[in-house]
């Protein structure tokens, strides 16, 4: 698909960089963007291409089809691809983040958490890469600012929100909990609220440990 992600149907501009994993939608004119490695000339601009643009939503209606998964790392315009979901609610979402800018008018972690937490969402996963001052290198604990990372967020079962995301799937909710190692999370949630087919996914887990439970899986593999 030789689209451009975004918020909404239209035109814009894929922004090609010296750096080829630094392209984006976005100019690459951030705060911090001298901060990065102490490299800008790697953010350098070095061809634009107009295409057109859509959104998540559209494509699967176009497809005839959703999505329990969806991992989004676009430098900096992760929160527009979101935005365009629209009605469409995968049940995980992994993402690039950001805690400074370093293209103009990105936006930085808590924008993004905020949006996905009002959408019933909560952060599973956390990962930081610290990056070292520019002209230092990095000491044994790591020294510097956080400037990126990974975030992982799964439906909030403590919200009307998160609850109405996991009915929509049960058994694909559990069968995500299971493929990213939060199974001792998935039996305090099936314990403390109760959850459409909650009984069936409590027997698959009840299972011999090593036994794959092919009825949790199979939404998400198949």
């Amino acid at each position: 698909m030789e689209k451009i992600l975004s918020d909404k149907d239209g035109q814009e501009t894929l922004r090609v960089t010296r750096k080829g994993g630094l392209t984006s939608t976005l100019e690459p004119t951030g705060r911090f963007v001298d901060y990065y490695r102490g490299d800008s000339d790697r953010f350098e601009v070095v061809k634009n291409i107009p295409l057109p643009a859509t959104t998540i939503e559209a494509v699967c209606k176009e497809s005839g089809t959703g999505f329990d998964l969806v991992k989004i790392d676009t430098q900096g315009s992760e929160l527009t691809v979101l935005k365009g979901l629209g009605a469409q609610r995968p049940l995980f979402i992994l993402c690039e983040i950001s805690l400074v800018d370093l293209y103009k008018d990105q936006a930085t972690f808590p924008e993004l958490a905020r949006f996905l937490e009002e959408r019933g969402y909560l952060v599973w996963d956390l990962a930081m890469h610290a990056q070292p001052a520019p002209g230092h290198r990095a000491g044994l604990r790591q020294d510097g600012l956080p400037v990126h990372g990974d975030a992982g967020f799964m439906p909030n079962w403590r919200t009307p929100e998160g609850r109405r995301l996991i009915a929509s799937d049960p058994r694909a909710w559990a069968a995500l909990m299971l493929m990213f190692g939060l199974e001792d999370v998935l039996h305090y949630a099936l314990s403390t609220e109760d959850f459409p087919e909650k009984a069936a996914i409590q027997k698959a887990l009840a299972e011999p440990v090593g036994t794959l439970p092919l009825d949790l899986y199979a939404p998400v593999l198949y």
